[in-house]
C-alpha cells in the first residue's frame, strides 16, 4: 500500500470513527494496517464503521460501511471500482448476518454473492495489477526474525536484498473466498448464521463483566 494512502486511512479517517455499543464498533486503533492477529470482529469493524464523508460530517445512512473512509484515496476509475467492491461487501455482510431469512432474502443474497464475485475479480484484474503493493513492515520484520533464528542454529544466511519488503498481491484462490458462494445454500439447510457462529460466545463474557449489580 502506498505510504501516503496508508497514513490518510490510518490517521485522518479511521481515527475519526467513534465506538458504538458493547459488541458493535470498537475504538479504531491508530494504525489498522499494522494490526496483528486480526479476528473476524476486527475485519467487521473496518467494514462496518460509522459513515463519514471526506469532511468528517456524519451522514444519515441506513447502512454503516467503510465507503466514506476510502472514497477519494485512489484516482478514477479505481476509486469507483473500490467503492463498488466495498458496497457489495457491506451488502453481502448485512444479508449473511440476518437473523431471519425468507426465500426472497436468500435469493437476494445469491444475487449479491454473484455481484461480489464479479467485483472481486474486476478489482484484482484491473486495479491490483496496476499498483505495486508490498508486504507490511511487521511482516518483513517477522520474516527477518525467523531467518535470524535459523542462522543462529547454523542455517543459511539471507540472500542479498532479502531484507527488503517483498511484493505481495491479492490472492482470491483461498477457501474463504471460495466459501462465499455456499452461504445461501447453507442457510437454507441449517438456518441463519447466528445459530452456529462463535461470535455470540465471544461477546457474552464481555456483557457479563460489564453488567453492574
Amino acid at each position: 500500500m502506498n505510504s501516503t494512502v496508508a497514513k490518510l486511512m490510518n490517521l485522518l479517517r479511521y481515527r475519526e470513527i467513534p465506538s458504538f455499543g458493547l459488541d458493535g464498533i470498537r475504538k479504531i486503533t491508530s494504525n489498522r494496517s499494522e494490526l496483528k492477529k486480526m479476528t473476524a470482529h476486527d475485519y467487521e469493524d473496518l467494514l462496518q464503521v460509522n459513515a463519514l464523508n471526506h469532511h468528517h460530517a456524519y451522514l444519515t445512512l441506513p447502512t454503516q460501511c467503510a465507503i466514506p473512509v476510502f472514497d477519494g484515496l485512489l484516482p478514477e476509475p479505481h476509486n469507483t471500482r473500490v467503492l463498488k467492491l466495498l458496497f457489495d461487501l457491506a451488502h453481502w455482510h448485512a444479508l449473511a448476518k440476518l437473523r431471519m431469512h425468507t426465500d426472497t432474502t436468500l435469493d437476494i443474497l445469491s444475487d449479491v454473492t454473484e455481484s461480489l464475485g464479479s467485483s472481486l475479480r474486476e478489482f484484482e484484474e484491473k486495479t491490483c495489477s496496476l499498483f505495486e503493493t508490498r508486504e507490511l513492515e511487521r511482516e518483513r520484520a517477522s520474516r527477518q526474525r525467523r531467518r535470524e533464528k535459523i542462522m543462529a542454529s547454523g542455517g543459511a544466511g539471507p540472500a542479498p536484498g532479502d531484507n527488503a519488503r517483498k511484493p505481495k498481491r491479492l490472492n482470491l484462490n483461498t477457501y474463504k473466498v471460495h466459501a462465499l458462494g455456499d452461504y445461501a445454500s447453507t442457510i437454507r439447510h441449517f438456518g441463519t448464521t447466528d445459530s452456529y457462529s462463535t461470535q455470540s460466545v465471544r461477546v457474552q463474557p464481555l456483557a457479563t463483566t460489564s453488567r453492574k449489580y
